[in-house]
């Protein structure tokens, strides 16, 4: 198979943002540092508080919590102390340390929402290991300190994918979770279990249906989903996270892309040429660099399988570059659209806006003019020369494109999907790829399919 050719945003392993995911309710909280705070004495008396229950070795990872969590608290819980507490000290035992415990009678519905509904002894309620496990897991990494400790141990167990584009590096997968520190910490933190193991299986076993492959499995004879509600147990010992593993390390030496059962939405309020039986759908940003690159020198080769009806090629929207023009430019298309239903016009008009962006790429910057002034430009040029506004109902759509493409776990431009339509497999990727690599896939499609 040919050897991808992947931009330098998507050249490493990014398994932090698998965590990003699991924390997001609670990255609000856990964003500066402050000191301040008490000892276990001062935290077991009556009144709101917040403590971090910790094992011995944990002592720095544990004032680094108490820190963020002060700070980040504040608005969500009133007139509260902040201590760290020794295990031993404390007397419950939990099967994940450190452990956030909160005490008070007045919280914000945030702070409810992520406490768990047990009451450990005096009040206490502890904040969902998950969570807990998964932040305390990039503080320790980030400051290179001893991380969470578990009760429970796991193996790691990935349901490899079914084509020549979705399987793992099975030796660089356990290289990289059996033998780096860092990423055993953030795996294990994924599901609050001790990973011991890897093992990777062609297919699932009984009871397991992924709707994502490859498909990442804790295998553990404990209850993984205790004080954990990301964790569900699918098959008996068989746990399964809500994070999309697959579409996080996708683009890395691990995996370079992963496959789903479920088809991308929106296709039908968004441009499309040709009628072939291989559909390629990409999500796109108009100040995305290798948005540019990929329409300079692979779509006019795809173009030829869309002039010989094998390729449907289909236009869907990922704004990564959240600026104002940004946006305008592509609701201001996307409403031309579907005003006209001219798809020709549409791609004619991005490639332009493509061409420009190649340029600006290309050459020093003179002057204070940055390519979103000159995309401004642009779409009062567009708004004249097509009759048409950014203002319409379909404009919406360009936001339900952008967050349909992060639930798929798509987080940079250019991403893919490719399908055909006797296939129930769509192969989803984010990155640039050579027009060698889209014709592999044309022709695994094509063959598979009959």
């Amino acid at each position: 198979m040919v050897k991808p050719r992947r931009s330098r945003r998507h050249s490493i392993l990014l398994v932090a943002g698998v965590l990003a995911v699991v924390v997001g309710v609670v990255a609000m909280f856990m964003t500066y540092f402050r000191g301040g705070g008490g000892s276990a004495e001062f935290c077991l008396g009556d009144g709101p508080a917040v403590a971090v229950v910790y094992v011995d070795g944990q002592e720095k990872l544990a004032e680094e919590l108490k820190r963020y969590l002060e700070l980040q608290l504040a608005g969500h819980i009133s007139g509260a102390r902040y201590c760290t507490i020794e295990a031993s000290k404390f007397g419950d035992e939990f099967r994940v340390y450190p452990v956030i415990l909160v005490k008070a009678q007045n919280i914000s519905s945030q702070l409810a929402s992520i406490l768990l509904n047990t009451t450990v002894k005096d009040g206490w309620r502890p904040v969902r290991l998950d969570y807990t496990a998964a932040f305390a897991a990039q503080i320790a990494v980030q400051l290179g300190v001893k991380g969470p400790v578990y009760r429970n141990t796991a193996t790691l167990l990935v349901v490899d994918g079914s084509t020549p584009f979705t399987k793992v590096n099975v030796s660089a997968l356990k290289q990289l979770i059996m033998e780096n520190e860092r990423y055993h910490v953030l795996f294990s933190a994924i599901f609050t279990a001790n990973i011991t193991d890897v093992k990777v299986v062609e297919e699932p076993p009984d009871g397991v249906e992924p709707v994502v492959r490859p498909a990442f499995y804790a295998v553990s004879q404990a209850d993984l989903s205790e004080g954990a509600p990301a964790l569900r147990e699918v098959a008996p010992s068989i746990y399964e996270t809500d994070v999309n593993i697959a579409a996080m390390i996708a683009g890395s030496p691990v995996l370079d892309a992963f496959e789903s059962r479920e088809l991308p939405k929106g296709l039908e309020a968004h441009p499309s040429l040709g009628s072939g039986p291989v559909h390629i759908a990409i999500f796109e940003d108009f100040a995305c660099p290798y948005c540019a690159l990929f329409y300079k020198t692979v779509f006019p080769g795809i173009e030829k399988y869309i002039e010989n009806n094998t390729v449907t090629f289909h236009v869907l929207d990922l704004i990564i570059h959240n600026n104002e023009n940004v946006v305008r430019i592509h609701k201001l298309l996307l409403c031309y659209y579907n005003a006209t239903g001219n798809s020709e016009v549409y791609l004619e008009e991005a490639r332009r806006i493509y061409s420009e962006l190649m340029i600006y790429a290309s050459e020093p910057v003179t002057g204070n003019k940055t390519f979103y002034d000159r995309l401004g430009e642009i779409a009062a040029e567009l708004a004249s020369s097509l009759n048409a506004s950014a203002d319409c109902s379909a404009a919406s759509l360009v936001d339900e494109s952008t967050r349909e493409a992060l639930r798929l776990g798509l987080t940079g431009t250019p991403s893919f999907a490719v399908w055909s339509e006797n296939s129930s497999t769509v192969i989803y990727f984010v990155g640039y790829r050579p027009l060698d690599y889209f014709r592999e896939l044309i022709t695994w499609f094509l063959e598979h399919s009959r």
